[in-house]
């Protein structure tokens, strides 16, 4: 749950904070989540750290969390044996093997790779993401033919008008989905959109492996989709010259 802290007598200065259990027995992992969670605006994030599953248990007893986030094993203990633990909250596993499959009757919310960047916790929490830049450079071998640049931006155009128009439809087909997604990958790289095709490839690897579906991370994709799309429409002319 998110809460406000009133600062002051005036209601209109508020800020917003958020607690996490952190399970961790790695000193570097910890300072790193440390470091992360310190470096965004906003929610302020407190951490309640803890370096192994039992002392997790007791500090849930005494504290409201909002949710958890924990190594996937601490001396040779998968988080799966404390099943307990996890089950009325929401947590996220990190994971020096992301292909690794556990058994687990609750399954977390998401799985990272280490190590924790900030755009994990940005994922976490929802926040904006800065949208990727277009640059045309690779175009720029086909100046002499203005006619093909045209065609060739033109199947881009219209693959993202298809796939923006058919993504929304395949939220319960897992394997049509990443599909989709792979056609994507080429294309954002030859718009020079690096940061997008980054997470259209590792997007379409997840629901591959899991056969479960990131709703954020599809939610971001159709964002850039849309953003390449107008950038595309506003600086691409038809010229037969």
């Amino acid at each position: 749950m998110k809460r406000s802290i009133i600062i002051g007598n005036n209601a209109n200065f508020k800020t917003i904070y958020m607690t996490i259990l952190y399970i961790e027995d790695d000193a570097l992992d910890k300072r790193n989540m440390e470091w992360v969670c310190s470096n965004i605006e906003t929610p302020s994030i407190h951490i309640i750290h803890t370096m192994n599953f039992q002392e997790a248990e007791n500090i849930l007893q005494s504290n409201e969390i909002d949710f958890i986030i924990t190594d996937q094993s601490i001396d040779h203990e998968y988080y799966t044996s404390y099943e307990n633990l996890f089950q009325n909250h929401t947590y996220y596993v990190l994971t020096n093997n992301i292909n690794e499959k556990l058994k687990s009757n609750h399954k977390p919310q998401k799985k990272f790779t280490k190590p924790f960047v900030k755009e994990h916790l940005h994922e976490i929490l929802h926040l904006p993401q800065k949208q990727d830049s277009i640059n045309l450079n690779y175009f720029e071998q086909f100046s002499a033919s203005p006619k093909l640049q045209f065609e060739m931006l033109s199947i881009i155009i219209n693959e993202f008008q298809n796939t923006l128009n058919k993504i929304d439809t395949l939220t319960q087909q897992p394997t049509e989905l990443a599909s989709l997604l792979h056609k994507l990958c080429s294309k954002f790289s030859v718009l020079g959109m690096e940061k997008t095709y980054q997470l259209v490839k590792k997007t379409e690897e997840s629901i591959i492996n899991t056969q479960t579906i990131d709703t954020h991370s599809i939610s971001i994709i159709k964002q850039e989709l849309k953003s390449a799309l107008l950038f595309l429409k506003n600086n691409t002319k038809n010229t037969t010259s």
